[in-house]
């Protein structure tokens, strides 16, 4: 028989962490509910991200069984106090019920929903091929949430509904419990909660009406919060003498005498940031290589016809060793630390959670690598979508993390967490034609974070540049900025994108 355990949380109370240890076997779920605190004059808490494994006073990460973290699914709270989105951790086990397709939603309901809201895109439409025939994958978001500021909220099948929706007395949704059953737990499991009395009382109803057998985990002694090593081993600087040096400055607007410095250079950032003079950064966007090993962009695939075709893009070396890119990582925060401004600094760090082997690693870990004196301030969610749902057995992670950190005089808004929605640079996009490099992020993403920080920015950084979109973001906008790229594959690239800026902007950065 499976076993489920849906952690919402008591407060005041302890969780006996032994009690539910003992239960574990080889198909126990465990869903976390993750509700981050957040403060609009400190931000969010570092070592609840950076500790992300200890959940509800279980060391989730040190259990005795197989138990593997598998999907952090992201879900908009109805009625926000402090943060717009919420998160699940699906922890599964090797026998685990995973049944994705059981809360996919079918095809002709995805027709009908297109009609009532893009019916130029109803016309003719049918799924893709590619598809699962069951229906389209719910993905990471249960629920949407809107745009900053009220804006219109980008058309889905979860978008924001005429009606309240019911709600436990923690304010989760019904729909989604119902949902996390359905795909998760069998009719006759048990369903072990560990909740207030309130949500106790709710849940009880809701397995009674699934046919599930409702258990109330006691309190106790929980497990004593240890943090994970993170390995650091020594990745030596590639000093070079004469780097590539791409100059993409150019006059603001009218004015010829106001120049936007844009500077580009070939080579380690971590050389290159040991040059730039104290003080001058104020603000950092990069997307460091994911490093979860990007080699099969090298390799040459099958087309239509079954011959094998060498990739338009070639991909790029992202596979060092753990402490390898610890090191990395580390070494370049330090080195983005020692030339900030001293007033303020921010750093807006785009990344993903890595997939493999059937199980997810977060990227949180990170803070810990990370100057002591920066504050997480927020964690912003990049939300997208694709052509066709390759979601086999998982929710489709159609979002990347913002990780937005810094310290001095910095703004913050009323409330954390929020998505935004910018769709994907796929392979004919116009930002994307004729370049070289595989995973490029999309210009307005620089936008959003500059814009979202709402203080001026005398000199943005990105260290790890790629093909050059932190950078052709800048000089449309108007804002000084100074990039590093390791790699001469993508100099083509960033000269190419300085090109395609025809406006230059004044520089001024309003919060939307």
């Amino acid at each position: 028989m499976a076993d489920l355990f849906f952690l919402i949380g008591r407060d005041g109370v302890d969780i006996d962490a032994n009690f539910v240890k003992s239960k574990f076997n080889d198909s126990t779920t465990v869903i976390s509910v993750h509700l981050p605190s957040y403060s609009p004059s400190v931000g969010m808490d570092r070592d609840e991200w950076a500790n992300a494994h200890h959940q509800h006073g279980l060391d989730l990460a040190r259990v005795e069984s197989e138990l593997k973290l598998r999907d952090v699914v992201l879900f908009t709270i109805p009625n926000p106090t402090q943060t717009y989105l919420g998160m699940l951790q699906v922890w599964n086990s090797p026998s685990s019920v995973y049944d994705i397709d059981s809360v996919r939603i079918p095809w002709e309901e995805v027709k009908e929903h297109l009609k009532r809201t893009e019916p130029e895109k109803a016309k003719g439409w049918k799924p893709d091929p590619r598809n699962n025939p069951a229906g389209k994958n719910p993905t990471n978001f249960w629920h949407f949430s809107t745009l900053p500021a009220r804006q219109k909220p980008v058309p889905t099948l979860f978008g924001p509904s005429e009606v309240l929706p019911i709600t436990i007395s923690s304010g989760l949704e019904k729909e989604l419990i119902e949902r996390i059953l359905n795909a998760h737990s069998s009719a006759n499991d048990c369903i072990y909660v560990w909740g207030g009395d309130g949500d106790l009382k709710d849940m009880k109803e809701i397995c009674a009406s699934m046919g599930r057998d409702f258990n109330a985990v006691p309190s106790g002694t929980p497990d004593e919060l240890v943090p994970i090593p993170v390995p650091i081993d020594d990745l030596p600087v590639s000093v070079t003498a004469d780097p590539i040096v791409i100059d993409g400055s150019k006059p603001q607007g009218a004015n010829e005498g106001n120049i936007v410095s844009i500077m580009a250079y070939i080579q380690d950032c971590r050389d290159g940031l040991a040059s730039l003079p104290e003080g001058v950064l104020s603000h950092g966007v990069t997307s460091p290589p994911y490093n979860i090993g990007y080699d099969p962009f090298n390799e040459p695939k099958p087309d239509a016809t079954g011959a094998l075709v060498v990739p338009v893009r070639e991909g790029y070396e992202d596979s060092l060793s753990p402490g390898q890119y610890a090191s990395l990582l580390k070494s370049t925060f330090d080195g983005m630390d020692e030339k900030a401004d001293e007033t303020g600094f921010e750093l807006f760090l785009n990344i993903k959670s890595n997939y493999a082997d059937a199980s997810c690693d977060l990227p949180f870990y990170m803070l810990r690598l990370m100057p002591e004196r920066w504050k997480l301030l927020d964690v912003l969610i990049w939300r997208y979508d694709i052509s066709f749902d390759p979601g086999r057995g998982k929710y489709k992670p159609l979002y990347e993390w913002v990780i937005r950190v810094g310290f001095g005089d910095v703004k913050l808004p009323a409330m954390g967490m929020l998505d935004w929605y910018i769709p994907i640079l796929k392979g004919n996009s116009d930002e994307r034609k004729n370049l070289k490099h595989p995973a490029m992020f999309p210009r307005e993403l620089v936008n959003r974070c500059l814009t979202e920080s709402a203080r001026n920015a005398s000199m943005v950084v990105d260290p790890f540049l790629g093909s050059g979109t932190t950078l052709s973001a800048c000089l449309e906008m108007g804002v000084n900025a100074v990039g590093f790229e390791l790699s001469e594959t993508f100099v083509s690239d960033i000269k190419e994108r300085f090109t395609w800026v025809k406006h230059i902007g004044d520089g001024n950065l309003k919060q939307v």
